[in-house]
């Protein structure tokens, strides 16, 4: 939000056990802004609303990222760090980030969708290339999709996730040597996330 701490004044967190929804709300420059969020477990998503109670006040940038990927977080062989990819688009205005990748250890893919929707200001993609070396030296190049919002009054950010790991009984009910790992393929679980994405659109 590239709001500076020691200007921020009348900071609140709060939480609504009625409603469920968390939040935050602070004044920054003579502006209100309040965030709130909201998860839904029969939908898979979880929500966000960001909100300026001045026209044109409210702009963020959102950077997700796949965490452990990063090579200080790791060493050749461990079997624990994840691979992947963040790109961004902007499509009639509605920004979207997709993060996806594979889990070493477990070899299980993983797939997240980020949807942001202002109202007002401009909806902005940036997919960057970069490189760094790993542990081993090995040069590695990297993605780094990004969403920034310029100028909105509000804005909701949706996210859904999901993975090819099928949980079933047997993982629990089954001894330790025999517990099976059901997995599908990460095509299928894009099209899982995005119907998530569809169905509270």
């Amino acid at each position: 939000f590239a709001h500076t701490n020691t200007e921020v004044t009348d900071y609140k967190r709060y939480l609504d056990l009625k409603t469920a929804i968390s939040g935050v709300s602070y004044k920054y420059k003579d502006v209100t802004y309040t965030r709130e969020y909201f998860v839904s477990y029969p939908d898979r998503a979880l929500v966000i609303r960001l909100d300026a109670d001045t026209d044109g006040a409210l702009s963020f940038t959102l950077r997700p990222t796949i965490p452990y990927k990063q090579s200080y977080k790791a060493f050749k062989g461990d079997n624990i760090t994840k691979s992947g990819t963040v790109t961004s688009s902007v499509k009639s205005g509605v920004g979207e980030i997709e993060l996806a990748g594979n889990m070493g250890f477990y070899g299980v893919d993983f797939l997240g969708i980020y949807r942001i929707y202002a109202s007002g200001g401009k909806v902005i993609a940036s997919t960057a290339n970069h490189s760094y070396k790993d542990t081993d030296g090995t040069e590695i190049t990297d993605t780094d999709g990004t969403i920034s919002v310029e100028g909105a009054r509000s804005a909701y950010i949706v996210v859904t996730l999901g993975t090819d790991y099928e949980l079933s009984s047997d993982v629990f009910t089954s001894p330790e040597a025999d517990k099976p790992t059901k997995k599908t393929t990460l095509e299928d679980t894009r099209v899982k996330v995005y119907g998530y994405m569809s169905a509270i659109e």
